[in-house]
Order: C-alpha cells, then structure tokens, then sequence
C-alpha cells in the first residue's frame, strides 16, 4: 500500500509555507496594497465628480441670477430710455407748437394788415371801380 514518508511530509509542509511566505510577500501584500489605493482613488475621484458637480449646480444657479439680473437691468434701462426720448420728443413738439404759434400771430397780423390795406384802397378807389363794374354790366 501506500507508505506516508514523515520526512516527505515535513518537507512538503515546510515547503508549502514558504512558498505561502514568499507569495504573500511578493503577490498578495502588493495586489492588496493596489487594490486599497484603487479603492481610495475611487472614492477620491467620486469626490471630486460630486465636489464639481455641486460647483455646476452653484455656478449654474449663479449664471441664472446674474441673466435675470441683467434682464431687469436691461428692463430698467429701456424704460430709462424710453422716458428720456419721450420727455425730449415732448420738449421738440413743444417747441414746434411754440413756434408755429408765432408764425400763426404773425400770419395773422400779416393778414389782418393785408385786409386793411384792401379795404383802404378799395374804399380809395371806390369810385373808379364802381365805374369799371358798371362799364362791364354795360357791355354784356
């Protein structure tokens, strides 16, 4: 049958944790010691995903607020802007109106002078158109 060495056995025993020594010293110690490191670079690295995702969320929330600042800002500016051009379009039109009163006045007195100007010669030579007139009436 079989005969079980004591010797082969030792051996075999003492061989096998030597041969676990050295592994764990060459194979398992570093595989651990990499795969710790990936492990904590993970978790380093999902930190920082969501420390920049937070900071996209904030500067997002920031862009917003500074565009609807900007808005009523502009909103504000137009409105400005428009009082501004209304007040000065106000002042021209009160100007025109101002001076076409004075041309009016004038355009009056002119007319007003005019008129009386006709009535003094009319009456001037009342006679001789009354002359004229009844000459033309004589001939037709």
């Amino acid at each position: 049958m079989l005969d079980v060495n004591p010797i082969l056995v030792v051996f075999s025993g003492v061989t096998f944790l030597i041969m676990l020594l050295i592994l764990n010293s060459i194979l398992y110690k570093p595989m651990i010691a990499f795969m710790s490191d990936r492990d904590s670079n993970l978790n380093t690295n999902q930190d920082s995903i969501i420390a920049c995702e937070n900071s996209i969320k904030h500067n997002q929330e920031q862009y917003e607020e500074i565009m609807h600042n900007a808005y009523v800002e502009s909103e504000h500016i137009i409105d400005l802007a428009r009082k501004e051009a209304s007040q000065k379009a106000d002042v021209k039109i009160q100007d025109a109106i101002t001076s076409l009163d004075k041309e009016y006045v004038v355009f009056q007195s002119d007319l007003n002078n005019a008129k009386n100007d006709l009535e003094k010669s009319i009456i001037a030579n009342e006679s001789e158109l009354s002359q004229a007139i009844s000459s033309k009436l004589k001939n037709l």
